[in-house]
């Protein structure tokens, strides 16, 4: 395509749609329909986005019953129509030269062709600065809505997994290694049956806890102060055994109220066999 025949085709679009809006017609519009311009030359093709991929059959149904609708042409004519990982729900449309880009957010793989269409239409009439008809955008928002919510819930998800580990070391630390301690206390105490759950030391030395239990995804975490040479091995052991029971036991709810530190949890913390001498030791440790 020549430089004359893009800024033509660019033209014709911007002066056929202002000619409509004067008139007051909006029907199907063959602004486009005697413009053929001759294909790309072999070898000058676009080079593809590795973020893009073909859409699925169903979909590009959808969107062919779009194009035939405003009489879009194909004859020395490009009409892509393709999947794009978008960070977001965006959608877009571009003529260049002589090739019709439309871009669907990946995001909508596994919506209906209903919705396809909508969004088909909606790109399309903007292209040619057409109205948008309100039932049209309705689908889009309700389909939007829908995967943000979706979308927002995964995000969460991913932050809960994330959450206990972004500021933490492996288990295997200075003086103490978690992991072996953990297998030791489950042969020991809980009969070699315990699950092993991810435990880490944390990246820095808290001062308000001495070990935390996270029940969504089960983990957990040891403060990195009893990481020393000073602080004897019972001391350790019994502050992971303690989350350990929260994880074997986990909440019970006690007069329509939720807790975790039950009679039934303190009695089976306090047989511990080093269980007095471990808290008075945290109780005077800095």
């Amino acid at each position: 395509m020549t430089v004359r025949q893009e800024f033509l085709f660019e033209n014709v679009i911007h002066s056929e749609s202002r000619a409509r809006r004067i008139r007051g017609g909006y029907g199907p519009t063959d602004l486009l329909a005697s413009f053929e311009p001759s294909g790309l030359e072999p070898g000058e093709g676009p080079t593809r986005d590795p973020r893009e991929y073909p859409l699925s059959s169903d979909h590009r149904d959808a969107l062919n019953e779009v194009y035939e609708l405003y009489r879009l042409p194909t004859k020395g004519f490009r009409l892509e129509a393709n999947y794009y990982r978008y960070s977001g729900l965006t959608h877009t449309v571009r003529a260049r030269g002589d090739r019709l880009s439309i871009r669907i957010s990946h995001h909508f793989e596994r919506q209906p062709q209903e919705v396809i269409k909508a969004i088909g239409n909606v790109l399309i009439r903007k292209l040619l600065r057409l109205p948008v008809r309100r039932k049209e955008t309705s689908l889009c928002r309700e389909a939007e809505a829908r995967l943000a919510e979706t979308l927002a819930r995964r995000e969460q998800q991913r932050a809960k997994e994330h959450e206990p580990t972004r500021h933490c070391r492996p288990p295997q630390g200075r003086v103490y290694d978690l992991e072996a301690m953990a297998r030791e206390l489950s042969e020991r105490h809980f009969g070699g049956s315990f699950p092993m759950i991810p435990v880490y030391w944390s990246a820095k030395r808290a001062k308000r806890y001495w070990g935390k239990y996270y029940p969504d995804p089960p983990r957990i975490v040891i403060n990195a102060k009893l990481d020393r040479p000073k602080v004897p091995r019972y001391v350790v052991e019994a502050v992971l055994y303690h989350e350990m029971l929260h994880h074997s036991i986990g909440v019970r709810t006690v007069c329509g109220r939720k807790r975790a530190h039950t009679r039934e949890f303190r009695a089976a913390e306090r047989q511990f066999p080093h269980y007095t001498s471990a808290e008075a030791f945290l109780m005077n440790y800095r």
